[in-house]
């Protein structure tokens, strides 16, 4: 499994749009461009892409609900749990190696 860190919520956008990935952990406060902001440009590349890859908000201060209005598909809490976001979102062959 290959991870790619990206920066900021920006730079984040323009990696969906140069490369499939399985999920993306987004961060809601980044610089640049917040996570809110980041999904929402994500959504719309995707739906001209013809595919939607699973974002996961982490989040220390920001509700579950927010999150979730905003076009995540799941939410985690800071601190998190990651290991629950990997067995539940992860394809079984990357799940292994997590």
């Amino acid at each position: 499994m290959d991870i790619t860190i990206a920066d900021n919520g920006k730079s984040a956008v323009e990696l969906v749009k140069r490369y499939h990935v399985a999920l993306i952990l987004m961060d809601i406060h980044m610089p640049e461009m917040d996570g809110f902001e980041a999904t929402r440009l994500i959504r719309e590349a995707e739906a001209e892409l013809g595919r939607r890859t699973t974002i996961v908000a982490a989040t220390a201060s920001d509700t579950r609900e927010h999150c979730m209005d905003a076009g995540v598909d799941d939410y985690l809490a800071k601190p998190a749990d990651y290991s629950r976001i990997a067995q539940q979102w992860l394809p079984d062959s990357a799940r292994r190696l997590a």
